[in-house]
């Protein structure tokens, strides 16, 4: 499979929050706070990601309705009804939630056109932070269809390893 999601971290949700943005968890050369320099505080909490260096909430608090912390990125994923990403990870398990992920194309990332092509992600290429986030909201009001992501059972293979590793453990007595 090319997509697997963790099912019992990203189920249904209840969508109590309506829009949110996360831009990923990498983000060294500070292209989101660029991105946010000339735009006005927009009406849309940020999750956090792991890319936040000391300083930079300062920055990004003027720019966005709330700062999401990391460790809220499963609950923020899972009960966003929209949510702009730049994560195709994300985006996928938005996806799974039952939720509408938009994914926000970095420059500086490379992404699999063919997951994008057969989940139909529908993306925007990074430009001006308002404008993209204009062209997102035009796309929440319309009727959003997207692929399916394949069931895969991971079972086998953890059995697989687990009879590995009792022989192995057999081997070498503790």
């Amino acid at each position: 499979p090319t997509t697997i999601v963790d099912k019992t971290h990203f189920v249904k949700g209840n969508q109590s929050i309506e829009k949110a943005f996360f831009y990923g968890d990498d983000d060294y050369e500070n292209n989101l706070l660029a991105l946010c320099e000339p735009t006005p505080k927009l009406d849309m909490p940020l999750l956090m990601g792991h890319y936040f260096f000391l300083g930079n909430e300062n920055h990004l608090q003027n720019h966005f309705s709330e700062l999401i912390e990391e460790e809220e990125y499963i609950e923020t994923i899972k009960n966003t009804k929209y949510l702009l990403t730049a994560s195709l990870n994300a985006a996928i398990e938005s996806l799974e939630c039952g939720n509408n992920p938009v994914l926000l194309l970095r420059a500086d990332k490379s992404y699999d056109e063919e997951i994008i092509s057969k989940l139909n992600i529908p993306t925007i290429n990074v430009g001006n932070l308002e404008e993209n986030i204009n062209e997102f909201n035009e796309l929440c009001n319309t009727k959003l269809e997207y692929g399916k992501i394949e069931e895969f059972n991971l079972e086998p293979i953890i059995d697989e390893i687990n009879k590995k590793i009792e022989v192995f453990n057999k081997l070498n007595p503790a």
